[in-house]
């Protein structure tokens, strides 16, 4: 798709309204950065993923995405010898492994009928 056709269609402001949804920084950055699919495989894909997802919120309700931090820094950092995190940013470590816990509890046992997620 040329940049007339994403212009004409207003891409950036899907994208940008779609980012203001995002629960992390990194989020937002994928939404920023999407382009639309043309081949008719990875539209397919993409449309049984929305599906399975929105199945899933049916059943189980949103998906709980609250205690997300971007902590990419913050582990970089601890890797370095003689560094030490200042006890906000292990908060948000500590929050964002609780949250990726709950993600896969909210997913477990459904990979029959979820196979996409």
């Amino acid at each position: 798709m040329n940049a007339h056709c994403l212009k004409v269609l207003e891409f950036e402001r899907i994208r940008d309204f779609l980012a203001s949804f995002a629960a992390s920084p990194g989020g937002r950055n994928a939404c920023t950065s999407l382009m639309p699919q043309t081949g008719h495989g990875a539209v397919v894909q993409l449309l049984q993923e929305t599906t399975e997802m929105r199945d899933e919120q049916d059943l189980h309700g949103p998906l709980p995405l609250s205690g997300i931090h971007s902590i990419r820094t913050a582990v970089e950092q601890a890797r370095m010898q003689n560094y030490y995190l200042e006890p906000q940013r292990l908060l948000e470590i500590s929050d964002t492994l609780e949250t990726a816990d709950i993600i896969r509890n909210y997913f477990s046992g459904h990979a029959g009928s979820r196979p996409l997620l």
